[in-house]
């Protein structure tokens, strides 16, 4: 019943994850086992302590909040400054994405969009972010918009159009079903966030497949 968060690695490095006989890696192991040619999205989830808030925020509560993420964010960068990996940052968190700018700017950002397409793009918009990472009932024009699934049902907005003109890139969660796959590709998003194994053929925009990264 204890937060992921409140445990410390001695307790994390105890558990077996998903019955594969392995232990919950740090960072660092993890980059060590992904050759460099391949990107890696790093969703910021919690920095360890005190309460983090989703936003989009007020601005007092933004300060406070990019403070909380800091220092967990410049740990987490330390570690990156080590590979040689493209990196991006994803989050929920306005305050993690603040931080993050604040950080190192180089490191490109993703807005995770979850209550509302308004919301969302508040964020985005406010720290310039580089992708939208939208869940799969969001993308208008597909047979999933609308559906149940995490939040929802949302505003008809063309997300994609509106990453298009703003100069953005679109990577859709949690794609489990090959053929959600396939139509989101032909849609023209960038990308597919999964935790399964998914094949996409050349089926997106201007005749190439999405990328696609493995999430969690």
């Amino acid at each position: 019943d204890t937060p992921v968060w409140e445990l410390d690695y001695a307790a994390l490095r105890g558990f077996d994850v998903l019955d594969t006989g392995e232990s919950v890696p740090r960072l660092a192991e993890v980059l060590d086992a992904v050759p460099p040619r391949v990107d890696v999205n790093v969703e910021l989830k919690h920095p360890g302590r005190g309460i983090v808030e989703c936003g989009p925020l007020d601005a007092d509560v933004l300060a406070d909040q990019r403070a909380v993420w800091r220092d967990f964010v410049g740990d987490v960068v330390d570690v990156l400054d080590g590979y040689a990996h493209d990196v991006l940052f994803s989050s929920f968190h306005e305050g993690a994405l603040a931080a993050a700018r604040d950080v190192d700017a180089s490191i490109p950002l993703a807005n995770v969009f979850f209550e509302s397409v308004a919301s969302g793009l508040a964020v985005a918009r406010r720290h310039d972010v580089e992708y939208f990472h939208v869940p799969l009932n969001m993308v208008l024009g597909t047979s999933r918009f609308g559906e149940p699934y995490a939040e929802g049902p949302y505003e008809p907005v063309d997300l994609l159009s509106i990453a298009r003109e703003e100069g953005r890139r679109v990577n859709v969660w949690t794609v489990r079903d090959p053929r959600d796959g396939v139509e989101l590709a032909r849609a023209g998003v960038d990308g597919l966030i999964t935790d399964l194994p998914v094949t996409v053929p050349e089926a997106g925009a201007e005749g190439s497949a999405p990328a696609v990264d493995g999430a969690d």
